[in-house]
């Protein structure tokens, strides 16, 4: 099984990872452009749906003031329950918009 990651980055610094959890896909998408955002769009995948949660801080080089899911992250690193939004899965496509400065953890599942 091969998953794709593509965006249409219009030269966005950005960068993706995925990595397997149990028969759950979770890709990282981080966007270091602080000026432009990405739409990415994750496809090769037989999910039928998909989740994301968002990091967010002030800058990419920022050590607080981070936001994981729209909760504040801890000084200790621990944070209160981070929410996740649902992400429109087509066909075998999941879609999702990466602001600047920021990541997305998505979450692909059957």
């Amino acid at each position: 099984e091969q998953i794709a990651a593509t965006a249409n980055t219009g030269g966005i610094n950005l960068t993706a990872y995925a990595t397997r959890q149990d028969r759950d896909t979770v890709v990282t998408v981080i966007n270091k452009d602080m000026n432009r955002d990405a739409a990415v769009e994750i496809s090769g995948t037989p999910a039928k749906q998909a989740i994301v949660t968002r990091l967010a801080g002030r800058s990419l080089a920022a050590t607080t003031g981070a936001s994981l899911g729209g909760t504040i992250i801890a000084a200790d690193g621990t944070w209160p329950s981070p929410r996740s939004d649902t992400v429109r899965v087509t066909g075998a496509k999941a879609l999702v918009d990466v602001p600047a400065g920021s990541a997305a953890l998505i979450r692909l599942y059957d």
